[in-house]
């Protein structure tokens, strides 16, 4: 900050300036000088050389710069990643929403739309007849490995032969019988096998 001196009185045209004043000048004159020759210098850099200061800077430079890289490096690294992420999550939810989702109807919905499929949809679905279908399927392939084992009782042996298993391998049309035979428990198909081997 530059100190003003404020003169009190200016002196009119033609009356001589006073001593006092010739110093007030002089020194208003000489602060000025001071203010603007000599700027503050940052401890950092009192006592450098002008050339030691310079290097000081270029390095400070050289420092930003390759920060300033880093970052813009970092920075399209995470772009990518980003983008990435969203193209995964984009796939992901495509793959999840292919299918419409369906809309649920309530029983009760159901049952005055269409009453018939309503009252055939609550007994299918129903424990007891469910439980009753599986016992039911139970005893019917009890009955058909009763009906194997008596027709061919060493049937689990002719099954593990090599020659058997050529056999049926042979034909399309056999080994299509004998994987609905097993899976089916169809024992009209595995005798029928048995009968032409």
């Amino acid at each position: 900050m530059s100190e003003s001196i404020v003169v009190d009185e200016a002196p009119l045209q033609g009356e001589p300036i006073t001593e006092t004043q010739e110093e007030q000048v002089t020194q208003e004159a000489q602060t000025e000088e001071t203010s603007q020759s000599e700027p503050e210098i940052p401890e950092k850099y009192a006592g450098k050389s002008m050339q030691d200061v310079i290097k000081m800077q270029q390095e400070a430079e050289s420092l930003m710069s390759k920060q300033a890289d880093e970052l813009g490096k970092s920075r399209a690294s995470v772009r990518e990643k980003d983008q990435l992420l969203t193209a995964l999550l984009e796939a992901q939810n495509k793959a999840t929403d292919t299918t419409p989702p369906e809309e649920t109807v309530t029983q009760e919905d159901n049952f005055f739309t269409d009453p018939v499929s309503a009252v055939n949809q609550a007994i299918e679905n129903h424990p007891d007849v469910i439980k009753a279908r599986e016992e039911r399927m139970g005893n019917v392939q009890k009955h058909n490995l009763e009906s194997l084992e008596k027709a061919y009782p060493n049937w689990q042996e002719t099954v593990k032969d090599s020659s058997f298993q050529k056999f049926i391998g042979d034909s399309e049309t056999r080994t299509e019988m004998f994987r609905k035979a097993d899976a089916e428990y169809r024992s009209d198909l595995a005798i029928e096998l048995f009968d032409w081997y």
